[in-house]
């Protein structure tokens, strides 16, 4: 597909630095302001403009805004689990600030988004997701480190119990649930790069993200029958690809299976929901 290979136009990538507020954004030429933006959160890196450089040709295919909010190591070193960073902002509420004010400048609709998260910053979408279910159109969960799995007996992160962890926040399968949900992993992503390791999350969740990311899908989709919800839940792993976007990239067509994913996403009526089936993986 020529626009997926298609180049950044000049200038085209803006970055928007602030005391509250750090972002990157693109419009594209041929933007639809009524569509949902595409919003891509870095992982543990925070290779955040390379990453946009890329991801620019998904805005491209889709005509859609494309906002990138930078959590930068100083200030929000545990952004991945929603935590309280040196600024005083805690990492979701820095996150809605962030596209408040890029919403505002591009002139588009942040109230939903169309979420995708790389890596560390696939940990933090899938629990910005569970937290406002309500604003995510599709959530893209790319070779995250490890999961909030739906359990209300575990602690924050590790499941949903967030007395303590999360003020004024209450998180509700039967809401979570029903967001449309991608999740991609490379198939030789096994080793430990930059991977948390602990024997409490180890003994939940496996040691390898693959391991990881089989298990949060089947809890998900058992979650789903135990609330009778529906549920729209894919998982792909990539023949060939280990921990490294620019790989995924260029042999496992990452671009690709987003633009995929973003296409199949159902249309919701005004004020409804998706009412969708489980895809099988």
């Amino acid at each position: 597909m020529n626009s997926i290979a298609s180049p950044m136009p000049p200038h085209a990538l803006q970055r928007v630095s602030q005391a509250r507020t750090d972002y990157l954004s693109y419009l594209p030429r041929n933007v639809d302001r009524g569509l949902a933006p595409i919003v891509f959160v870095h992982g543990y890196s925070r290779r955040v403009h390379e990453q946009v450089e890329v991801l620019h040709r998904l805005a491209d295919a889709t005509r859609r805004a494309l906002i990138a909010p930078h959590f930068t190591r100083e200030l929000h070193p545990r952004y991945q689990r929603l935590g309280k960073g040196s600024d005083g902002q805690r990492a979701d509420h820095y996150f809605d600030a962030c596209l408040a004010a890029a919403g505002q400048c591009l002139g588009v609709s942040t109230k939903r988004v169309m979420l995708l998260g790389y890596s560390g910053g696939a940990q933090f979408c899938h629990r910005w997701a569970m937290t406002r279910p309500e604003r995510v159109e599709h959530l893209i969960a790319v070779a995250a480190g490890w999961y909030t799995f739906p359990n209300p007996d575990l602690a924050f992160p590790y499941g949903l119990a967030t007395a303590g962890r999360l003020r004024r926040v209450s998180l509700d399968p039967a809401s979570f649930l029903t967001v449309p949900t991608t999740v991609l992993v490379g198939a030789e992503d096994r080793d430990s790069v930059n991977l948390r390791r602990s024997p409490r999350i180890d003994a939940q969740q496996g040691d390898t993200r693959v391991e990881r990311a089989r298990r949060w899908v089947l809890a998900m989709r058992m979650a789903a029958r135990l609330y009778r919800v529906d549920a729209n839940i894919a998982y792909q792993e990539v023949p060939g690809i280990d921990h490294d976007f620019d790989n995924f990239v260029a042999h496992g067509h990452l671009l690709e299976l987003v633009l995929a994913a973003i296409q199949e996403t159902p249309r919701l009526q005004d004020g409804g929901s998706a009412g969708v089936n489980s895809r099988a993986a």
